[in-house]
């Protein structure tokens, strides 16, 4: 189930909300629909049923409201269907009971329970209850309301299904109705966050209800949240049946991916293709077909999900697309990345394409930017850019005035009161978010007493991007030993290095998903073979540290998208532009994150899950609103030695099943300098030798079933110390860390390091085995919430983290700093 947790919200009235998004349109015939008489008595006779169940009620508003809709015609041209969703909370009445709106000559069979995502156009969810079980409601739910789950179930239902719609759609933003009881509340969802009316008391007005219905219907589709750049194909068009064609195994074309596999001559004496028209002047690309990829773009082509013609750059280039291979996030909110394997309409070449929404105040390049100024330099083993461009709507009268639309000036943006229920990261809409894929917050809003007497409000606009590249790579996943796996991270690190060197860019977000292989045809000794080379993809946040070739970035707007992969400064640290130590020590967690999972290791298999949930998944959340890495990744660092639990040491065995890997050397050489990197910073730090108060507490408070504080005994960066011990003088790193230390300043010491363990010739074989994580594994990142941090000596009074709360919530309705 998705969650909007942390989603920006803006609470409007409703006449503002008719006014922006759905006017009364001067073309159309004049008309006030209203709800029957009959009908507004038939819900008031319902909602007088105390007795009955908060599930049956609902759903007995949304037979009568659906029937009205039908047979009175309220939304012309659209017909609504609904559908019952189990809760996931274990009282039955937290059901979602929620309505589509179709278009008539597009609306599933009524024989058909099965939702069609790709043609909704509105969504409608009816709930019961009144204000405790609004998620909107502007006075929030406490801790301890009962009905918080009912809340947090309520929206959940709602924007899973319209990530669903998202997903399925090309679409900029999507309307819905949320109506609880006698009140409504109209919404706007796109990926900025949620726009959403005060509740209205709908059997008071009867207007209401039906003038919203006929006013979205009588809008157009770019006024209704579909993107007009994204053309959908019809089953009988010629652009769908070359899909098809393309998709089916071609034995002259098709060629084998696999590392040192010969190639045939080339070209083949019979080609097996699909009618075509006639090839394009640039079609000069070489046909050939690596099996993956033609794999991958079969499996696109899945039945109930639609193809579409996209435009990408300023010329307008068209490709095809069907299911994306990749979507990169769970929630609606943010970026939502989607990428494809797509069909060039001018080549006729299969292209990797990216769909993605930029925070409008972030200041990264553009990935297309930052692979335009690689093009050219053959040692950079990065895509090739085809092209790229942000998306540009047409503009009307009526989307002109839309907040937040795509590629347009956003309305001012202006400090908002902000809640959060849950965790104190106060926040400003319209403004940019230091963790922009942080769901740990609740929904933010104004403060219902002012929303009447400002200005519009608007949410933090985002800008729509696309761009394509050639190449399209296999997972990294899909090396054969563990030399393979070695000499790929490699090569990507010497990738890095270039970039840094000659372009001044740190990449920013080193992850397995960015480390990809790309199988090459190369001639050797008169014949064509298959190279594997590690490639370095989504230069997305790519960070320019010096005034080179391009224009210098702050890293102040650039966030942490692979938290389990970031270094344990740069989690601690989010604020502070990242360095190449911290590159490199995300290097590291990619290696060990494959290693663990793949290869032979003394660690039992049964740990393998939970070792990747504590060591990459978990953080430690302050009540001031900081965080820092996991006490295992902690420990491990600080120790230069890898154990989990009642494994003392892990270690990684050859063929042969002993524990005599050439791997255990490079990490371990490559632990000590993660080691003389955090001893020497914490040295500096507390140059007299007192540790006083770090980013890695001392001393930590736990709450017991009693409700007293207790202090339990933690671990400082350098070694493991008693309780008692922690005020004792620290000990200086030696000459020789501050050397290690200063060794990953630069790429130079780890390349080295890297080329002599990947020369050795003692690597095995046959190491590989299969992944042993579990399938049921979904990675959730995790936060042990550390209520209190108390200096050692320091005298300092404990704080309870109710009175933190209040404390912080009070900062933040007076618009002050709330993490001091």
């Amino acid at each position: 189930m998705a969650s909007c947790v942390g989603a920006p919200t803006v609470v409007v009235e409703l006449d503002e909300f008719e006014e922006r998004f759905l006017p009364a349109l001067p073309t159309l015939h004049p008309r006030t629909p209203s709800l029957a008489t009959g009908i507004v008595s038939h819900l008031q006779t319902t909602l007088s049923r105390t007795s009955e169940s908060r599930l049956n009620i609902k759903e007995r508003i949304g037979t009568i409201l659906l029937s009205a809709i039908q047979n009175y015609n309220l939304a012309e041209g659209y017909h609504a269907r609904g559908y019952h969703y189990a809760s996931e909370t274990q009282n039955s009445d937290d059901a979602a009971a929620i309505a589509m709106l179709y278009p008539k000559e597009h609306a599933p069979s009524i024989r058909t329970e099965q939702e069609d995502w790709s043609r909704v156009q509105m969504i409608i969810q009816f709930e019961s209850g009144g204000a405790p079980y609004d998620p909107y409601h502007e006075d929030g739910a406490r801790p301890e309301d009962p009905s918080k789950g009912a809340r947090v179930a309520a929206r959940d239902s709602l924007l899973s299904c319209a990530m669903s719609t998202f997903e399925y759609q090309h679409r900029v933003f999507l309307y819905g109705l949320y109506i609880n009881d006698r009140h409504l509340r109209a919404i706007r969802l796109d990926h900025s966050g949620v726009m959403t009316t005060k509740p209205v008391d709908y059997l008071k007005d009867p207007s209401v209800l039906p003038r919203l219905l006929w006013r979205f219907a009588h809008l157009t589709d770019a006024q209704k949240g579909a993107d007009t750049t994204a053309t959908r194909l019809n089953e009988t068009s010629d652009d769908y049946r070359l899909m098809s064609e393309l998709g089916k195994a071609n034995v002259d074309l098709d060629i084998d991916y696999e590392e040192g596999a010969s190639l045939p001559p080339f070209p083949g004496t019979s080609r097996t293709t699909a009618p075509q028209p006639a090839p394009s002047p640039r079609a000069t690309e070489d046909p050939r077909v690596f099996k993956h990829v033609r794999k991958m773009f079969k499996n696109s082509l899945c039945r109930s999900w639609p193809r579409y013609r996209l435009k990408v750059g300023e010329e307008g280039r068209e490709f095809l697309v069907a299911m994306p291979a990749m979507i990169s996030s769970s929630s609606l909110f943010g970026r939502g990345c989607r990428a494809y394997v797509a069909v060039d309409c001018l080549t006729r070449q299969f292209v990797w394409l990216k769909d993605s929404w930029r925070p409008r105040s972030e200041c990264s390049r553009p990935e297309g930017t930052v692979l335009a100024a690689f093009a050219g330099d053959s040692k950079l083993h990065v895509p090739t850019l085809v092209c790229h461009g942000y998306v540009r709507q047409p503009s009307t009268p009526v989307t002109a005035r839309l907040a937040s639309h795509v590629m347009q000036e956003p309305q001012t943006p202006r400090k908002m009161k902000t809640r959060s229920g849950g965790q104190e990261n106060a926040q400003v809409l319209g403004m940019k978010r230091s963790r922009e894929d942080d769901c740990e917050g609740e929904g933010l809003q104004p403060s219902p007493k002012k929303v009447s007497r400002r200005p519009p409000q608007s949410l933090p606009a985002y800008w729509h991007y696309r761009f394509a590249v050639k190449e399209i790579g296999l997972d990294l996943e899909n090396f054969a030993s563990g030399w393979q796996l070695v000499r790929l991270i490699f090569e990507c690190v010497r990738i890095h290095s270039r970039a840094y060197k000659e372009y001044g860019l740190l990449h920013g977000d080193i992850s397995p998903g960015n480390i990809l292989i790309n199988p090459v045809a190369t001639w050797k000794d008169g014949k064509e073979v298959i190279v594997w080379h590690g490639m370095l993809i989504d230069w997305e946040l790519a960070q320019c540290v010096r005034d080179n070739k391009l224009t210098k970035v702050g890293g102040d707007d650039v966030p942490i998208l692979s938290w389990e992969y970031a270094s344990m400064n740069r989690v601690s640290n989010p604020r502070n532009m990242t360095t190449v130590e911290d590159e490199l020590e995300a290097f590291f967690y990619v290696l060990l994150w494959y290693a663990i999972r793949y290869m032979r290791h003394t660690l039992p298999s049964r740990s393998v899950t939970p070792f990747i949930t504590d060591f990459y998944d978990t953080f430690k959340r302050y009540s001031n609103g900081g965080f820092t890495c996991n006490d295992l990744r902690t420990e491990i660092i600080a120790k230069a030695r890898l154990h989990y639990r009642d494994t003392a040491e892990i270690l990684f065995c050859d063929d042969g099943n002993a524990p005599a890997h050439p791997l255990n050397g490079l990490l371990f050489e490559l632990l000590r300098r993660f080691q003389a990197r955090y001893a020497v910073m914490q040295w500096n730090k507390h140059p007299n030798g007192d540790p006083g108060t770090t980013q890695y507490p001392q001393k930590l408070v736990d709450i017991t079933t009693a409700g007293r504080p207790v202090l339990r005994e933690t671990h400082n960066l350098a070694s493991r110390r008693p309780l008692a011990q922690t005020t004792r003088s620290m000990q200086a790193p030696s000459a020789k860390m501050h050397d290690m230390a200063r060794s990953l300043q630069s790429h130079k010491g780890v390349v080295a390091l890297f080329a002599e363990w990947v020369l050795k010739n003692s690597w095995p074989l046959h190491d590989k085995v299969c992944d042993r994580l579990s399938k049921t594994y979904v990675y959730t990142r995790r936060f042990i919430d550390v209520p209190a941090v108390v200096v050692a000596g320091s005298g300092a009074a404990l704080v309870s983290m109710e009175e933190l709360h209040r404390k912080r919530t009070k900062l933040v309705e007076n618009g002050e700093d709330a993490s001091r």
